[in-house]
């Protein structure tokens, strides 16, 4: 199908079945061809490019204004012979499916258009700034079963805040102890080391010597073959099994405050 260009300016006056009309077609363009000698219905069939759009009217119709707002607005009619039409906007998602029909005099195009998106509630405030976006993802989060944590008497939210201690709680802790051989910072035999473990750990996964940071006994036999240190360990098992766990709120608090 050909790409035409037309002018087009469209009254709009409807909700979701939005009735259009379009004056403006009553001179259909003879280019110097024999496109003039077919009918009205036939020249329509492809596709058009707006090259200009105009509402008129004032009647206030949010699914129009969905349609028709945006910088530099540009218009895609699919006209089908079944007598289908596809109307898109090019600068979102925006579709509207439906069917055309000329009046009985072939002066004025109408269309009935549908919209499969639900349009709305729009929440804009004195400035007309939409949040319909932003209170359509919190619903969507407060929708969703999830733990949340206030702090005590209050409606205090403190769910990260405890979210990121209990990734801490749940997992198994452990302690090296430093035994002897080779010198390590100074510390004596007995010394809990455990604070400067944690480069030597990454150090071995990246040089390949250690599969992962919880294989200990690896990490014991690594710190002794390539620094002569001498280490033992002990672990914990995690204080609790998640954020249901009952004890977790005394924990916390024992722990943290």
């Amino acid at each position: 199908m050909k790409n035409r260009s037309i002018a087009l300016r469209v009254l709009l006056a409807a909700s979701l079945g939005a009735s259009l009309a379009l004056p403006g077609c009553r001179k259909y363009d003879q280019d110097g061809s024999l496109l003039h000698l077919r009918t009205p219905e036939a020249r329509l069939i492809g596709t058009w490019n707006s090259a200009r759009v105009q509402q008129l009217g004032t009647d206030a119709d949010t699914n129009i204004t969905e349609l028709l707002s945006g910088n530099n607005l540009r218009l895609v009619a699919d006209f089908r012979r079944d007598g289908g039409v596809t109307i898109s906007k090019l600068e979102s998602d925006l579709v509207y499916e439906g069917s055309w029909e000329f009046n009985e005099d072939k002066t004025i195009l109408h269309l009935d258009l549908m919209y499969d998106r639900a349009l709305g509630p729009f929440y804009r405030d004195a400035a007309g700034v939409e949040y319909g976006d932003l209170v359509a993802s919190t619903v969507a989060d407060i929708g969703t079963p999830q733990e949340f944590f206030f702090e005590t008497g209050s409606y205090t939210d403190v769910t990260a805040t405890v979210m990121g201690y209990l990734s801490v709680l749940t997992k198994t802790s452990v302690a090296f102890t430093y035994e002897g051989g080779s010198p390590f910072f100074g510390y004596a035999p007995g010394d809990d080391v455990t604070s400067y473990m944690a480069q030597f750990i990454n150090d071995f996964i990246n040089e390949g010597l250690l599969d992962n940071e919880e294989n200990y006994d690896a990490i014991v036999a690594l710190m002794w073959s390539e620094y002569g240190v001498e280490l033992t360990y002990g672990t914990t098992p995690p204080l609790v099994t998640g954020a249901s766990d009952p004890a977790l709120p005394g924990i916390l608090f024992d722990l943290y405050g």
